[in-house]
């Protein structure tokens, strides 16, 4: 499982006070919602908990500092695949040194289909579900 590794490593950063320039594990987006200041902001990488072909709705799982919040969710949909991003940022001064499991459902513009799923917390995306 993916998630446990990455989010240990993305709260243990975020707590760390380490900037987010100084962190390259994902490519720099704009934030549709702009960060507060003293923010740090990383991507969530993340696992399938529901994901039906007839559905427009996919479940998702992510490890996250309770100081967290969900800032901007990025969904690239075509004909092959589906990449969904969950940028967040978490809150300076409060006490983020305890991860826990959040769930995000995400609606996407048609239903899944035959389509793959991708994870684009990383560079390249991360193929979390296969199509068929």
């Amino acid at each position: 499982m993916r998630g446990p590794v990455w989010g240990a490593l993305l709260v243990a950063i975020a707590s760390a006070g380490t900037p987010a320039s100084a962190v390259a594990l994902a490519p720099a987006r704009p934030a549709a919602v702009a960060p507060a200041p003293g923010d740090v902001v990383v991507t969530a990488i993340w696992d399938v908990v529901r994901a039906s072909p007839a559905s427009r709705e996919v479940g998702l799982t992510f490890f996250a500092a309770a100081c967290s919040v969900v800032k901007r969710v990025v969904v690239e949909e075509s004909a092959e695949r589906v990449v969904i991003t969950l940028d967040q940022a978490g809150r300076e001064g409060k006490d983020c040194t305890e991860p826990f499991v959040r769930h995000r459902e995400v609606r996407l513009a048609a239903p899944l289909g035959s389509r793959a799923l991708y994870d684009g917390g990383v560079a390249p995306p991360a193929l979390v579900r296969p199509g068929g």
